[in-house]
């Protein structure tokens, strides 16, 4: 799992940099958090789980051999990205809907996708087989908690460093 969530952050990176930075540093404070539990606090058990969590994101939703309506999540603010990974043994033909941009994608295993799931209205059909899909997400309440600033939307620069425009 490390490696596929090395892989996800990555494209995080990338795609939108700010807050995988803000993502990083929600983490850090609540793996700093975990570290300093006595061992008689009753939610030092769960310290080592949460020293070995292997991603930015702070919650990671597992979605089983189910269709998903289409739905906005409510846990993330606008522009912000969650990670949607299908993986399983299933026929061909599923897809991920994006219902008010009027599109859907092919969503067949191996299948990644980030979207601003706070905007965009998506939604998975039922398909037969077994899959999952793996929710990658930042809940900005752990971001409130944490005292780490929302990064905002994704920008690009007008001009990219190195290219003429020409």
């Amino acid at each position: 799992m490390a490696e596929v969530c090395a892989v996800i952050d990555g494209i995080l990176a990338i795609i939108h940099p700010k807050l995988a930075h803000a993502g990083a540093s929600a983490m850090a404070k609540i793996k700093k958090e975990a570290a300093s539990r006595s061992s008689d606090d009753p939610h030092s058990a769960s310290s080592s789980s949460i020293s070995c969590w292997p991603t930015v994101f702070n919650a990671i939703h597992v979605i089983c051999n189910r269709a998903t309506i289409y739905h906005r999540d409510k846990n993330a603010l606008p522009g912000w990205f969650d990670g949607l990974l299908s993986v399983g043994d299933y026929e061909r033909g599923a897809v991920l809907s994006f219902c008010n941009l009027g599109f859907c994608v092919p969503y067949d295993s191996g299948s990644l996708a980030f979207l601003s799931s706070r905007v965009v209205v998506h939604g998975v059909p039922d398909v037969d087989g077994n899959r999952l899909c793996l929710a990658f997400i930042m809940d900005e309440s752990v971001h409130s908690h944490y005292q780490v600033p929302s990064p905002g939307w994704s920008r690009f620069p007008k001009v990219i460093p190195g290219m003429s425009g020409k």
